[in-house]
């Protein structure tokens, strides 16, 4: 295996973030109807409850910043990137909320924005940046661990453990 796979944590970092942050939904095998002007308009208020754009904002600002992306888009762009990418969050979202429509009955899209305008949904959201914070520096340590033993079963040395790390 080569050196720079072996000691690039950078990728391993990428790849929990791919794995953890960014879950992989089933497909619905349900037939899907074309959902009417009032569902969709129901969908976007729902995915805007929710906060998906800002999620995916942030999830952007993640994948381009220097720890995970050093020798990526040089800095102005990242700027500028970022800058339209939030101006243009509700044309994206627009997008979205068809295929939410399309896949969840009014039903469900009220019960969901009904639970995301709880006090509940409220508290959940603003303890979820540093759940999220947490999860990852966990999810890192982790992850070090299970690619050193991949990398143990495959003859090689493992990577250095994380600073600070506790896992066991």
């Amino acid at each position: 295996m080569p050196r720079s796979l072996r000691r690039d944590t950078g990728t391993l970092t990428l790849l929990f973030a791919v794995a953890f942050a960014f879950p992989i939904v089933a497909q619905d095998s349900r037939a899907i109807t074309p959902p009417d002007s009032a569902q969709v308009a129901a969908a976007l208020t729902m995915i805007e409850l929710m906060h998906v754009g800002d999620d995916m904002i942030d999830g952007i600002e993640a994948m381009l910043s220097d720890s995970t992306n050093p020798n990526g888009m040089p800095q102005e762009y990242r700027q500028v990137f970022l800058e339209k990418a939030r101006t243009r969050m509700p044309d994206f979202l627009r997008l979205l909320a068809p295929m939410y429509a399309a896949r969840l009955t009014p039903e469900d899209i009220a019960q969901v924005s009904a639970f995301y305008r709880s006090p509940a949904a409220q508290h959940l959201m603003a303890a979820g940046n540093a759940i999220g914070a947490e999860t990852a520096v966990m999810g890192e340590r982790w992850a070090y661990k299970v690619f050193g033993e991949m990398m143990i079963e495959l003859g090689d040395a493992p990577p250095a453990t994380p600073p600070a790390s506790n896992e066991n």
